[in-house]
């Protein structure tokens, strides 16, 4: 009710001041979506990457196995860039020549060059345990163009031990 009572001039510069603010807010707005036009946007120190991957994920199967079995490896979220949103109508391009590496107390084995697929940005690729691999842990990675994620695998000595 006070603002009734109030002289018209505050009221009229009260709205002034309102009106005044639009244009700032539509300009702090733009501005702010133009900076974070790519998802998942982080402050970057120069060399980083200025959009943040939402993570890689990697499974084998099994986990244990002995030296010159099969198992497999799954491996999701390769995505060749993050900050591939410029509104073309088109997907993100899928990592391609991702190099999967099997290593094991200081020693790589090169296992595999796959391509993810397009679309759902994932793989799946069966591979032997190198047979000169020693029992023990090892870990298979699998090189993207955003990062190389790992996963222990534990070389058995004999099946089922």
């Amino acid at each position: 009710m006070e603002d009734l009572f109030r002289p018209r001039e505050h009221r009229t510069r009260s709205i002034a001041t309102a009106a005044r603010a639009i244009p700032w807010s539509a300009l702090a707005c733009a501005l702010l979506a133009l900076a974070t036009g790519c998802e998942g946007l982080v402050v970057s120190s120069g060399s980083e990457p200025a959009c943040a991957h939402s993570g890689y994920v990697l499974r084998t199967g099994p986990d244990r196995e002995v030296p010159g079995k099969p198992f497999s490896l799954h491996g999701g979220g390769f995505v060749e860039d993050v900050c591939y949103d410029t509104g073309q109508g088109r997907p993100e391009p899928p990592d391609r020549n991702i190099k999967i590496e099997f290593r094991q107390a200081g020693k790589t084995w090169d296992l595999a060059t796959v391509d993810a697929r397009p679309k759902t940005y994932d793989f799946d690729v069966k591979l032997r345990v190198p047979p000169d691999a020693r029992p023990g842990r090892a870990v298979v990675s699998a090189a993207g163009e955003l990062g190389t994620p790992e996963r222990k695998l534990l070389v058995l000595a004999k099946a089922g031990r």
